[in-house]
């Protein structure tokens, strides 16, 4: 049995999950317009996610054939709790094993669907769990591709945050494909935190300009202050993310052999 442990990965998915949360949080930005919400809808989305979560995973792996399901604790060490996971005691076909991790991500559309039709003070809350519950898909969309790449008629031991692989080996096409998505989600990552750091110069100068062109603008929308950040800008984020996943993409196809 070939085994993939998230914790093993855990770089690669974590650069997955920046990539994530940029994707649907453009969704939401094309379906909701400017996003308006308030810290305590972040905090509610992150405190409600875990059960619902796993309650998918437990829900469709009944559904596909799954009679034996147990509730595990994932820690670092003996005593920091990293989350909650639900596990089979049985392997499952591939493909049933794959509609049971990717279920989780039908949530994620539940809640923008909800958050784009019923304009409430619960709009914002909808749309970071949608967000942050994509986000927590990462790790069973990573295991995904190593599942997928074994083969057609493997069958798949979910152990929570491990898979067990019966009857096949992920092919090494896996690996370079998560490394260029993961850099294209770290590359992402450091463009949250430019800006981040362009915010309050902006709001303090007015504007920030480089090489003569305008990069960040701070406006008042509603008596509030606001920076905008130009289509340079965002040119710039769309370059920088394609040639750190090309870079590395080419680097793994050296370094990794076939």
């Amino acid at each position: 049995m070939y085994v993939v442990e998230v914790t093993k990965i855990m770089g690669k998915v974590t650069g997955l999950a920046f990539l994530l949360m940029t994707a649907w949080l453009l969704l939401a930005s094309l379906l909701l317009g400017q996003l308006h919400s308030h810290p305590f809808d972040v905090i509610l989305a992150v405190a409600s996610i875990v059960v619902p979560h796993e309650a998918m995973h437990a829900l469709v792996a009944k559904i596909v054939g799954g009679k034996k399901l147990s509730m595990g604790v994932w820690k670092a060490g003996k005593r920091i709790v990293l989350g909650f996971y639900v596990c089979l005691e049985e392997t499952l076909p591939r493909n049933r094993w794959v509609l049971v991790a990717a279920a989780p991500l039908l949530l994620s559309l539940l809640a923008i669907v909800l958050a784009a039709t019923f304009n409430t003070p619960l709009r914002g809350y909808f749309t970071w769990f949608a967000v942050l519950n994509a986000v927590g898909c990462s790790g069973d969309l990573a295991l995904i591709l190593y599942a997928v790449s074994a083969g057609k008629h493997v069958s798949i031991k979910d152990g929570g945050y491990y898979i067990g692989i019966e009857g096949g080996t992920p092919s090494p096409k896996t690996l370079i494909v998560l490394n260029s998505l993961a850099a294209a989600g770290y590359a992402l990552l450091a463009l949250y935190i430019l800006m981040m750091l362009l915010t309050p110069l902006a709001t303090m100068k007015g504007s920030i300009n480089v090489l003569g062109v305008e990069i960040a603008k701070m406006r008042m929308v509603d008596n509030v202050v606001v920076v905008s950040f130009s289509q340079w800008f965002y040119a710039l984020a769309c370059l920088m993310t394609i040639v750190s996943s090309i870079s590395v993409l080419v680097y793994s196809l050296k370094r990794i052999p076939f």
